[in-house]
């Protein structure tokens, strides 16, 4: 863990401190000025993108639930717009390169001037936020007229750069009388702490050797392949929800529960039990705003499959602007339409023909193998490299010594076990229950200590970016 990610933690206690003592009625601006304080941080162009954004979204929905006239004009002017500031940031590209290779095919030439474009961080995030808010003020379930504490729900720093994905709904009604308890504090703690250690301990580990393999595909065995496409599974897993679990923390700090992102998605049974456990907002706001209003499953079964295969495209896209992603939704569109196909065939099978089929154990392994390959095209950095890392997984062909010695085996070992141990701690309540009794403040204190032990004994002293951070 390096210094720079210490300097958080101390910091967000001085926060969570100034904002216990603050009136109700003035939190609200003193964490969105703070939100905003640390997204100008990552460059005063990303925070002016941000807050018109936020401008645009706030006086559109403002619009949209005021008056009677042009309403669906303005929410598509709205929407129009914020996708445009989505798409410009950071599909151009991808899309002025995909002209260029289609006007090559037909024997024509184009270039375009080179673009020096940072994509801002969080900005997948927030738009998505701010066009939920749009669809829901349209459709009559939530309106929020206070700008301050809009531009909060789109900016709060815990979850603004790589999410959850937060519902209006869910979010602002607490921006307005949040106020941490006793219950909250020890539950924020516990739930940092777990995500300190899936981030440092575990994802940072997994990472070197990683990055090793897949930075040269070309001189590696398929077993180095294999294993190292295993550890990317806990890598990226033990990033992303590492970050959810210290966002999460940080809000309870401040008495705001964000929404549940992760439900142990390495125990699923299936493509669509994954994604009720992966990414779980994300997987929500797809249903809600694209897949039910494309018709869902209620005009027969091509269409319902159409929309499958839409929505896992653009789930793929929404995670980056590359073919490989493009890829990596259509083998999890692929992989759900046939799952709902054999499902269908299935099940007017006998319950003896049932007793046939593989246990829960070998279920959730075969799933774990599909989500694995998945992320092969997830990892590499063009579709090439993808084909070759599977043909060389699948052959097995051995150009390289095994990248892992015993110890670092055993070092990756403890780590999944850690990561397979590691409770959710993070605990729900009821605002203004009981105190928590003595054996939450003992489980809190345990939780801190054996978290500074394992950062310590097992911390390798590397430290990658969140890989999130990045969509």
């Amino acid at each position: 863990m390096s210094f720079t990610s210490l300097c958080y933690f101390p910091v967000l206690g001085a926060v969570a401190w100034f904002n216990h003592f603050l009136s109700p009625r003035y939190r609200h601006w003193f964490l969105l000025a703070v939100s905003w304080y640390i997204y100008a941080l990552f460059g005063i162009q990303h925070f002016l993108l941000l807050l018109f954004v936020t401008g645009i979204s706030y006086f559109s929905g403002r619009w949209i639930a005021e008056h009677e006239k042009r309403r669906r004009f303005v929410l598509a002017g709205g929407i129009i717009i914020i996708v445009s500031v989505l798409f410009f940031m950071k599909y151009l590209d991808m899309f002025l390169s995909w002209m260029g290779t289609a006007a090559g095919i037909f024997g024509h030439e184009l270039t375009f001037p080179e673009r020096y474009i940072v994509l801002p961080a969080g900005i997948s995030f927030y738009t998505f936020q701010s066009l939920s808010y749009l669809i829901d003020v349209y459709r009559g379930e939530g309106y929020e007229r206070n700008f301050v504490r809009y531009a909060l729900y789109l900016s709060f720093f815990p979850q603004l750069v790589a999410g959850p994905i937060e519902q209006a709904e869910n979010l602002i009604p607490q921006l307005r009388w949040s106020e941490a308890s006793k219950e909250d504090v020890l539950a924020g703690i516990s739930c940092i702490l777990s995500g300190c250690v899936r981030k440092f301990v575990i994802a940072d580990y997994m990472a070197v050797f990683v990055d090793e393999v897949y930075g040269n595909v070309m001189g590696q065995s398929g077993v180095n392949l294999l294993f190292a496409t295993v550890l990317f599974a806990i890598q990226i897993y033990g990033d992303f929800s590492g970050y959810t679990h210290i966002a999460a923390g940080s809000a309870r700090l401040l008495g705001i529960q964000l929404t549940e992102n992760f439900d142990r998605p390495y125990l699923a049974v299936g493509c669509r039990d994954f994604w009720k456990r992966w990414h779980i907002t994300l997987t929500r706001w797809f249903t809600k705003y694209v897949y039910i209003p494309l018709g869902g499953s209620r005009r027969g079964e091509i269409k319902k499959y159409i929309n499958i295969m839409i929505v896992f495209l653009l789930s793929g896209l929404w995670h980056g602007a590359d073919l490989t992603f493009l890829c990596w939704g259509a083998f999890f569109g692929i992989w759900r339409i046939t799952e709902e196909i054999v499902m269908k065939k299935t099940a007017g099978r006998t319950l003896q023909k049932k007793k046939i089929c593989p246990g829960t154990f070998l279920k959730r392994a075969g799933t774990f193998a599909m989500v694995c390959l998945s992320w092969v095209f997830f990892r590499s950095q063009s579709v090439s490299e993808a084909a070759e890392v599977l043909r060389r997984i699948f052959t097995l062909k051995e150009t390289a010594p095994f990248v892992l010695s015993e110890t670092e085996i055993w070092g990756a070992a403890v780590r999944i076990g850690i990561l397979a141990l590691l409770p959710g701690i993070l605990q729900t309540g009821e605002k203004g229950g009981e105190e928590p009794g003595r054996f939450c403040y003992i489980v809190t204190i345990m939780t801190f200590l054996i978290t500074v032990c394992i950062i310590f004994l097992y911390n390798t002293g590397s430290e990658s970016s969140f890989i999130y951070f990045r969509f």
